[in-house]
């Protein structure tokens, strides 16, 4: 499906300029996350080092999100907070996040996930030249990435992660999709490739994405050996489904209508495009 050039988002092209920090920019979007963002960030802090930065994007929440962030001590990590007046939707505020980080990694995590030691080593280690993106494996994910795949079910969540740094060190597997989650990506194809669309307020930023990184023949891997534990959809609960079902049409429909321009009119199925089937 590689055809030359790749797509651009040519509005963002080049905008994070060189990595300043030699670690990782975790990058986190927040709404309404008050339910999970203490246990998240408290694992993100506990598993980094003082190279690493975390970026807490805020998209406008209207709970006890922020004040619950500001109560936790991060360590030696250095935390940046940036609340934004508006609910932006989740790509432009990824964006936001991403222009404001340092790191040669950038890395997208959910505010309903839990990480372990060394999960962020484990993914940096997991790039070459020819990979754009890596990405974990998860409890609550469709597809490869679903941790079932590689562990026995009677597992205990906390037995996870040394069953598969055990088996599975340093390996991984290449996938046509990986799942927003917990993203990584490097700083110098996004410089290359643009920013996330915009114009996907909610959802399908992580079908567009892995799609436009393949269109300039680069793979996405899934590290076997890292777990990221994930709660699923949380923020969701505070917003009308009706909301948020509008939402998540318009992001598609968004998407289709670039497929549809790409492919002059005639889009592949899902899939051949992410090597997964859609309703």
């Amino acid at each position: 499906m590689s055809r030359l050039p790749g797509y651009v988002e040519s509005a963002t092209v080049g905008q994070l300029g060189a990595p300043s920090i030699l670690g990782c920019s975790i990058i986190i979007v927040t709404y309404n996350s008050a339910p999970t963002i203490q246990e998240c960030l408290r694992s993100v802090f506990d598993t980094l080092r003082s190279c690493d930065e975390v970026i807490v994007v805020d998209n406008a929440s209207e709970d006890a999100t922020l004040n619950l962030v500001a109560t936790l001590d991060p360590g030696p990590v250095e935390v940046k907070i940036i609340r934004l007046e508006t609910n932006m939707g989740y790509a432009r505020a990824t964006n936001v996040g991403m222009r404001a980080s340092r790191g040669g990694i950038l890395i997208l995590l959910n505010p309903d996930t839990i990480v372990w030691p060394r999960w962020t080593q484990k993914l940096v280690r997991a790039f070459s030249s020819a990979v754009g993106a890596v990405a974990p494996l998860s409890d609550r994910v469709a597809g490869i990435q679903y941790v079932g795949n590689f562990v026995e079910p009677h597992l205990h969540l906390n037995e996870i992660q040394d069953v598969l740094t055990e088996r599975f060190s340093g390996q991984t597997i290449e996938s046509k999709l990986l799942i927003g989650l917990c993203l990584a990506l490097r700083r110098d194809v996004m410089n290359r490739i643009g920013l996330q669309d915009e114009n996907l307020f909610l959802g399908n930023d992580d079908l567009e994405l892995s799609w436009r990184l393949r269109t300039h023949g680069l793979q996405l891997h899934v590290a076997k050996d890292v777990f990221v534990q994930h709660h699923h959809h949380v923020s969701f609960d505070s917003v009308p489904l009706s909301q948020i079902s509008q939402w998540l049409g318009e992001s598609g429909e968004a998407l289709n209508r670039k497929l549809e321009r790409w492919f002059n009119g005639v889009v592949p199925s899902s899939l051949d495009l992410w090597g997964v089937e859609f309703c």
